[in-house]
């Protein structure tokens, strides 16, 4: 008896030491992994590319069926860069020198844009964009009481270290600044529902 549990027990400790193939299945060859590799990264990378491509169609293509006059019309499309915001400080600097100073965005819209706008029949954005226009990518809101250099410094400041400098929508330079209150009203809308204004 003593004989036959020994046997059992031997037999039972063997069968514990041998591997289960079911349970511990054999890793793939080195050689396999290498190739799945080979095929799925740039199976991957192709199909992102792919899809970037195929977005930057559709949008150069929705950009391409808009056309100028349809953008004219549409108040995003009446941005301007941060260089042109400079460039007007400077010419506005270089204009009027010493009594730049403590010039706010009311003297340099009534010295400035207003003559501008009279003259060309459009906003300032549309006039020095011409047939580029720029769409809007941040909307600015800012004080007109406050001083005109000021104001350019702190935009300055805000996308100093952005590598790709944004449009800015500003209504002074978005709108068609005019003397006639009723051309003014007519663009930011007199209505109770400020969704329903043109602008926004």
């Amino acid at each position: 008896q003593e004989e036959s549990n020994l046997c059992y027990d031997q037999y039972h400790l063997k069968l514990l030491s041998e591997p289960n193939p079911e349970q511990n299945p054999e890793p793939l060859p080195q050689h396999s992994m290498s190739w799945l590799a080979f095929v799925f990264v740039p199976a991957v990378c192709a199909s992102v590319l792919l899809w970037s491509r195929v977005r930057f169609t559709q949008q150069s293509k929705k950009d391409e069926d808009e056309t100028y006059e349809d953008k004219r019309r549409d108040p995003a499309w009446a941005a301007i860069s941060v260089a042109q915001l400079n460039d007007l400080l400077k010419a506005a600097a270089e204009k009027f020198r010493n009594d730049f100073q403590g010039f706010t965005m009311h003297d340099i819209n009534r010295l400035i844009l207003q003559q501008i706008c009279h003259e060309h029949g459009q906003c300032y954005a549309h006039f020095v964009n011409g047939q580029d226009l720029r769409l809007v990518d941040v909307f600015v809101s800012h004080a007109w009481l406050e001083n005109f250099a000021e104001f350019v410094d702190s935009i300055n400041a805000a996308f100093r270290y952005w590598p790709v400098k944004p449009n800015l929508w500003i209504c002074a330079t978005a709108l068609l600044q005019s003397i006639d209150p009723r051309i003014v009203s007519s663009q930011v809308g007199v209505g109770d529902d400020p969704s329903e204004a043109p602008f926004t």
